[in-house]
C-alpha cells in the first residue's frame, strides 16, 4: 500500500517551485502539550495546545479505514495551502494511533 504522506509534492508559486512531502511536516505527539478541549466531535477532538507557541490541535480517536483516507487525502491538501483566510496548517502527528494536526 502506498501511502500518501511518503509521496513528494511540487509547488510552484511566482515562478518558485519547491519539493516537499508530509514527512517533512511530521511531528511526534510526545512533542506536543494539550490543554482544555475546544471542542468534541464524533471522529476528533479539538484542544488548546503548545508546541513552539500556541497551536491548536486536532487529535483523531478510532477512524474507520474510509475516514482514514479522508484524513491522509486532507492533510495532504492542507499542507500545500497558505492564505489568510484558512488556518495555518503547522504540523502533523501521523503515527498511528495518535494522529493529529497542528493548526495556528
Amino acid at each position: 500500500m502506498e501511502l500518501p504522506f511518503i509521496q513528494e509534492m511540487i509547488h510552484e508559486r511566482g515562478g518558485f517551485r519547491c519539493k516537499s512531502s508530509l514527512k517533512d511536516f511530521s511531528i511526534n505527539f510526545g512533542d506536543l502539550t494539550l490543554g482544555e478541549v475546544y471542542k468534541k466531535g464524533r471522529r476528533c477532538k479539538i484542544y488548546k495546545g503548545r508546541w513552539h507557541g500556541d497551536v491548536v490541535v486536532h487529535v483523531f480517536g478510532e477512524l474507520r479505514q474510509k475516514d482514514k483516507d479522508a484524513f491522509w487525502a486532507n492533510l495532504g491538501k492542507l499542507c500545500r495551502i497558505r492564505h489568510e483566510n484558512i488556518i495555518l496548517f503547522m504540523a502533523a502527528c501521523t503515527s498511528q494511533p495518535n494522529l493529529a494536526v497542528v493548526t495556528w
